[in-house]
């Protein structure tokens, strides 16, 4: 199954950050949005795996979990990879927070290479991703296009992290959620 780790973005604030963005996807019909129910912040991709590979996932997870607690989050600013030019994957970044989601990217990145993952190569940018260039196409949108700034959106706490399952459809991904790992440091 194809699976990855990530944290999810609560529903409220789903809410919020949708009614910024939706007058974008009228304005930019060219680029694949994502569907705010499949909105996450990707810790690691962990690609086709097997059940033995599952459940040795599960039980590295559950020990991570008990070495964080909840921690607040807050959205920072809106950018593009790449960087410059016409995007391929618009996205928005985390500002309060994004030390320490990075310190749990790091640590499972870790965790995972001991049971025999690959490292990813890139560094980790904590950021949700909003949109995409269309397969096989330049989008030609630069961030500059889009005319967005910070948003205005209290912050939010991730309590867990979780594992999921992803299928690819057509119509789009669909995840399933296979486990959840409440950060329970202390208790």
């Amino acid at each position: 199954m194809r699976c990855f780790i990530a944290v999810e973005i609560p529903q409220s604030v789903r809410k919020k950050l949708w009614r910024i963005l939706e007058p974008k996807t009228k304005a930019f019909p060219n680029l694949k949005w994502v569907k705010p129910k499949n909105w996450h912040i990707t810790l690691k991709f962990l690609g086709e795996i097997g059940e033995r590979d599952v459940e040795n996932v599960k039980e590295t997870l559950q020990v991570i979990s008990k070495e964080f607690e909840p921690f607040e989050v807050s959205f920072g600013d809106f950018g593009t990879f790449p960087p410059r030019g016409s995007l391929r994957v618009f996205w928005i970044g985390l500002k309060d927070g994004a030390t320490t989601i990075a310190r749990l990217a790091e640590m499972v990145e870790n965790r995972l290479a001991r049971i025999g993952f690959p490292r990813e190569e890139r560094k980790f940018t904590p950021h949700l991703t909003l949109a995409r260039a269309r397969k096989g196409r330049s989008s030609n949108v630069t961030l500059e296009d889009l005319e967005l700034d910070t948003v205005d959106i209290p912050k939010f706490t991730f309590k867990e992290m979780i594992l999921f399952e992803s299928n690819l459809r057509p119509e789009g991904p669909i995840y399933t959620k296979l486990k959840e790992f409440v950060f329970s440091k202390g208790k």
